[in-house]
């Protein structure tokens, strides 16, 4: 499994999970300035070979570039080689072997706040995996395009990219593939693999590619994933066969757990959130008949039920919902996530109540 993590509001990941798609983003986009930046080697005489081999470029050009110093060229190619000119028909994606890494949460999950895609691939299936006809049809492949998976290699040295070497091709190829898959050492804990597209000419990145979905396994939940971002998920989800877990954090070690959720489960608990929306909103007269609710509650406990989100307006009610991690439930409030509120009883509506007084509480701040 390789894993990829998101920001659930980027405006890009329920798009690209309604879509079947994964952004696919050009090197200078990335977070590392050393990425796939080389230490470059030039000899002079070889660029002057390679110019002169190439007869579509300017008399007035070649005489420019044979007056340039071998370090004036380096210096060229060093601040060519991020910039679109370069980049835009080469698109990478990035995934990671380990799905509880609090750093790679943290960057690229906008703080413990979005999710992690479990992804089955490999170079074996990645062919399958990469939905190469839907591609085509969209125009964002044509008959040029290819792509493999890579293993990042982490070294204390930069790769070294010997330019215009052509006498032997195959070595310079071999150079420019370990240019884009070595980082430095700092970057290890990532455990890094990607896929990298190559297009041909007018196809660029960043953009979207279509995968076969079911090669997407599971979606771990962060562990400050908010209400709402789970309501808007799941909304997104509801029908995808796939594993769902969600992270807590270890109350002891800084580890995070990664707690299965049952489908019926989720299915109870985006009910229940719901249904206290609805409830928020009404401001009908209490009415039993109306809520739907177990005729085993009381009065009184129904009445201090209604009152408690009553008073709430369900736009400070959305504003904590952006507020509470899910994860508070799962951890202090599970029958919330087990049992239909529907169908509570007198004997656990108390955790009910509690769960409420304390998104009450949050309204004093707001």
């Amino acid at each position: 499994m390789l894993y990829k993590y998101a920001d659930i509001n980027d405006n890009f990941t329920l798009n690209n999970l309604i879509n079947n798609q994964l952004g696919f983003n050009r090197i200078e986009n990335f977070n590392d300035p050393f990425d796939t930046t080389p230490a470059a080697f030039i000899k002079k005489e070889n660029i002057i070979n390679y110019i002169l081999s190439v007869p579509t470029i300017p008399n007035n050009v070649k005489q420019e570039i044979f007056h340039l110093s071998e370090k004036e060229l380096k210096n060229i190619f060093l601040e060519t080689i991020r910039k679109p000119i370069f980049t835009a028909n080469k698109g990478i994606t990035c995934f990671s072997e380990t799905n509880d890494n609090i750093l790679m949460w943290s960057h690229y999950s906008n703080n413990h706040k979005g999710i992690c895609l479990g992804f089955d691939i490999n170079e074996e299936n990645l062919d399958d995996f990469i939905n190469t006809a839907k591609n085509i049809n969209n125009n964002i492949f044509n008959s040029k395009t290819v792509y493999r998976l890579f293993t990042i290699k982490y070294s204390n040295n930069r790769p070294v990219l010997n330019l215009f070497n052509i006498n032997n091709p195959t070595e310079e190829y071999k150079q420019i593939e370990n240019m884009l898959i070595t980082k430095s050492n700092i970057w290890k804990y990532e455990k890094e693999h990607r896929i990298i597209i190559y297009n041909g000419k007018n196809i660029s990145f960043p953009t979207g590619i279509y995968y076969n979905r079911k090669y997407l396994k599971e979606i771990i939940l962060g562990a400050n994933l908010s209400i709402n971002d789970f309501l808007k998920l799941y909304n997104t989800i509801k029908s995808f066969d796939i594993n769902i877990q969600i992270c807590l954090t270890n109350k002891e070690i800084y580890k995070l757990n990664l707690y299965p959720m049952d489908n019926n489960h989720i299915k109870i608990l985006y009910k229940n959130l719901t249904f206290l929306k609805l409830l928020s909103q009404s401001n009908n007269e209490f009415n039993l008949s109306i809520l739907n609710l177990n005729k085993t509650f009381n009065d009184e406990v129904l009445y201090h039920l209604h009152q408690i989100l009553n008073n709430i307006p369900l736009n400070i009610l959305n504003k904590i919902f952006d507020k509470i991690p899910l994860s508070n439930i799962i951890s202090f409030y599970p029958i919330i996530y087990k049992e239909s509120i529907q169908n509570f009883n007198v004997a656990n509506i108390n955790f009910l109540l509690s769960f409420l007084s304390s998104i009450a509480s949050y309204s004093k701040y707001l």
